[in-house]
């Protein structure tokens, strides 16, 4: 581990950041396109949760392939059942994702999914789950291939269209769910577009030169030289990507254990080489003293470190061969809370930005360099907040506590020797819950433990 780190860390070079923003349509939050929804005597302003769901306004040249995001915003795990159709233009060609129309996001790891097409330029995406475990973030992503004929400035609209039978709701389908989908459907659609233009992370490079024009004339002797300016115009692509760390609200329930994802956005197959550390509120216990591994690093090599000193601090690196780190959930830390929690506590989940923080390309060059500054300037750190407004939709497992019933007793101690013979009868929860010691195994030792408690 410590000589992978090196590794990684050896290639750093001081570079300036250089950005050149774009300006993009404004498009205002309102009503899906399509067929009119249907109120059905309910009013949407009356609904308490006013989620906004959004497509991507994203700029690419002719014959580009441009990724398009839909994400959400106001309805972490207050939904699960989407039914949501996507009309683009016609121009446009839909290009696959790993073999699907679309792929699913990190907001929606927990919901299982289905889609289709829906004509010649449109697509069904839908979502389900036994519970409301839809997370804000990006549900969708889709890849759109320009026309090679495109012009400077076209316009080429991505739009939610609503039909008859579409959802956004929560899995019981009550008068919340119901005013939560009519506001979103009359209030809370941001559509989506693909102008033509110079990628809107680009910057130009502008450099000058001269050329030497020689003309003579045939009733003199004299030879006139002429100095001409022509200008070249260099496009260089600046990568932007967004580091963050989930802000997560969870229940009161004392030990409890809560997942906090490290995302990443806008580095899309553009990095590999990453070292990033995270420092966490004392009071928290990391749950087996290390990270997972996301979907984001599926294709990366990837090692941690827990520190010794601080004890509450983290280093987690990533390697490849290729740029093969994807948008998403590059790691997700499970969390035990305290036992006396109360409403109201915040426990922060921050980055560590400092010389050996790294956000690289494969080739560790000057792009990278670029990028990584970008990366470690707008980190977002995250944290949990412990709430009383968290209505608790099932068991919520905490360390010895693996039935979920709020007290630790023998019950608990048969299901640890139950995990034991049998982990795939029990989720994941369960199993962290029944790792007492947290070495990330249930075996006799737990078992001998959780009897100490009983």
């Amino acid at each position: 581990m410590k000589k992978l780190i090196k590794r990684v860390c050896s290639a750093l070079v001081s570079l300036q950041l250089i950005v050149c923003a774009s300006a993009l349509p404004s498009i205002a939050v309102g009503k899906a396109g399509g067929n009119p929804y249907g109120i059905n005597d309910v009013d949407p302003q009356d609904s308490e949760i006013k989620p906004t769901l959004s497509l991507s306004q994203v700029k690419g040249t002719a014959d580009s392939v441009v990724t398009v995001e839909l994400s959400v915003i106001g309805a972490d795990e207050k939904y699960c059942y989407t039914d949501l159709h996507i009309k683009y233009d016609s121009r446009l060609k839909l290009v696959y994702r790993d073999d699907e129309y679309a792929e699913k996001g990190p907001a929606g790891k927990k919901l299982s999914y289905t889609q289709e097409k829906d004509g010649e330029s449109g697509i069904l995406l839908t979502t389900s789950a036994d519970k409301n475990s839809g997370r804000d973030g990006v549900l969708w992503i889709m890849d759109f291939q320009l026309p090679s004929d495109a012009k400077m400035g076209d316009v080429y609209p991505v739009c939610i269209n609503y039909k008859e039978g579409d959802h956004f709701t929560n899995f019981e389908n009550d008068e919340a769910g119901k005013l939560m989908e009519a506001w979103v459907f009359t209030n809370g659609i941001e559509q989506g577009c693909i102008t033509v233009g110079n990628e809107p992370e680009d910057k130009q490079e502008t450099t000058t030169t001269t050329a030497k024009i020689t003309t003579t004339t045939t009733t003199t002797t004299t030879t006139t030289t002429t100095a001409a300016t022509t200008t070249t115009t260099v496009t260089k692509k600046v990568v932007q990507p967004q580091l963050s760390l989930s802000k997560v609200k969870a229940s009161e329930k004392g030990g409890a254990i809560v997942s906090v994802d490290l995302s990443v956005s806008g580095a899309d197959k553009e990095y590999a080489n990453t070292c990033l550390f995270v420092k966490y509120d004392e009071r928290l216990k990391l749950v087996n003293g290390e990270a997972k591994k996301g979907p984001a690093a599926e294709e990366l090599e990837a090692g941690q470190a827990q520190f010794s000193d601080p004890e509450n601090q983290i280093c987690l690196v990533t390697a490849g061969r290729g740029n093969d780190g994807r948008d998403g959930v590059l790691w997700t830390f499970d969390f035990q809370v305290p036992y006396d929690v109360k409403d109201g506590d915040i426990f922060d989940v921050e980055f560590v930005i400092d010389d050996g923080c790294i956000f690289q390309n494969r080739d560790m060059n000057e792009d990278g360099e670029e990028m990584e500054t970008w990366a470690k300037e707008h980190a977002e750190n995250g944290y949990i907040e412990i709430s009383d407004e968290i209505e608790i939709e099932g068991p919520v497992y905490s360390l010895g506590d693996i039935n979920g019933d709020g007290i630790i007793n023998v019950s608990d101690a048969v299901l640890v020797f139950a995990v034991m013979i049998n982990p795939g009868r029990f989720s994941e929860e369960q199993k962290l819950a029944a790792d007492i010691n947290g070495d990330g195994r249930v075996n006799i030792v737990d078992y001998v433990l959780i009897l100490l408690q009983i």
